[in-house]
């Protein structure tokens, strides 16, 4: 998945105007909308909520920062980035021969991806691979779904 089409800016107002007009570093989800906005509210966040609050981050307050971005469109591909890697994996039963199963993009060496780096960054796709079993595992997806996102040999 292409950076242009999964990392949206995010724009965010507090009524009483904290960070106005500044921009913050963090990774962001959409998914982490609905916890900020109880955590604003002090009301609790439902523990099977896979999102997590922004709050700290708009009002710069220490925060553990999330270290990866996960998306994908359901029983299709998904992917994990950060901000120095982009990392692709198609689900095989839509693979048909001779495709590309996994696409690897440096950001910060080639921002408009051009350049599929996977084969020089084993070591790379392995860890991102593996970060996305986890968030799928995190969020019980059944182990016969994370079977067909098959790691890269």
């Amino acid at each position: 998945m292409y950076q242009s089409l999964i990392n949206i800016p995010l724009i965010a107002k507090t009524p009483n105007g904290v960070g106005a007009g500044e921009r913050r570093a963090g990774i962001v989800q959409p998914a982490d909308t609905m916890p900020t906005i109880l955590d604003f509210l002090c009301i609790d966040v439902p523990e099977r909520c896979h999102g997590q609050s922004f709050l700290p981050l708009l009002k710069e307050q220490s925060q553990k920062r999330r270290p990866y971005a996960f998306s994908g469109a359901y029983n299709n591909i998904a992917h994990v980035s950060n901000s120095q890697w982009s990392y692709g994996c198609w689900e095989r039963r839509h693979q048909k021969l001779g495709e590309l199963r996994h696409v690897l993009f440096d950001l910060e060496n080639d921002p408009l991806q051009t350049q599929n780096v996977i084969e020089e960054n084993c070591d790379i796709v392995d860890e991102l691979h593996t970060e996305l079993v986890s968030f799928f595992q995190s969020i019980d997806v059944p182990a016969e779904k994370i079977a067909r996102f098959e790691a890269i040999n």
